[in-house]
């Protein structure tokens, strides 16, 4: 059994069956779990934070796709739940994450006390709230950060997937096993060094900092390595 297979059956353990878990997904370091009954996590918040602690994980609860509201029905139900006070200014949706986002001006209200006005949107509606502060003034280059987020939730997903499919991916250790360590560009000059870490699994560069793009390039170039990168820190 590998160990996306363990963390599947310890979180089935866990959880009783009255949770109506449909689905369980590892996205990157975290977990998403999808479920019929979402008011059973909300009459028992224990549910989460022992499955979260045992797992060292942040866990994410979200209804399942077949009980998803339709989007222009869920917009209405959203504005009639929360108060016009809280200035909503745009609505939209990211289906790949199940959430609906939803930009005020206070988000405190879209929130709720003790978080009950975000709970009733997901008990009504099924989606899960992404609530964001709206500027107060025109700022183009948020809405732009904003908008790529949201056109390429797909693609974003997909990857986080896939990153979690290589964090838990079993690895059969060998006497064979080998790792390089090789220092790049000033290495004892800040700004403009890396390291580049290679084993027979995984490819990195390590301490890039404000020449990284210049520098990936020239790493190409002269084919440092034979594969993509998996990871740039």
């Amino acid at each position: 059994m590998n160990t996306i297979d363990k963390i599947k059956d310890t979180i089935n353990g866990l959880l009783p069956e009255r949770c109506k878990v449909t689905k369980i997904e590892m996205e990157g370091p975290e977990v998403a779990i999808y479920t019929k009954n979402p008011q059973a996590f909300f009459e028992n918040e224990n549910y989460v934070a022992k499955t979260a602690f045992e797992l060292k994980k942040r866990v994410n609860i979200r209804t399942d796709k077949s009980l998803l509201m339709d989007e222009k029905t869920a917009t209405e139900k959203t504005r009639q739940i929360v108060p016009e006070d809280a200035g909503i200014k745009e609505i939209y949706f990211d289906p790949a994450f199940s959430e609906i986002t939803i930009e005020a001006i206070k988000p405190g209200l879209v929130i709720g006390k003790g978080g009950e006005t975000s709970k009733k949107i997901i008990l009504e509606t099924g989606w899960t709230p992404n609530i964001i502060r709206a500027p107060t003034q025109k700022a183009e280059t948020l809405k732009g950060i904003r908008h790529q987020l949201h056109k390429y939730s797909a693609e974003r997903k997909k990857i986080l997937k896939e990153t979690a499919e290589k964090i838990y991916a079993d690895v059969e250790q060998s006497p064979r096993d080998w790792f390089r360590v090789e220092a790049l560009g000033g290495f004892k000059q800040v700004g403009r060094s890396c390291i580049f870490l290679e084993t027979p699994h995984t490819k990195a560069l390590l301490d890039c900092t404000q020449d990284l793009f210049r520098f990936c390039s020239k790493v190409v170039t002269e084919g440092l390595f034979t594969a993509r990168l998996q990871h740039v820190i």
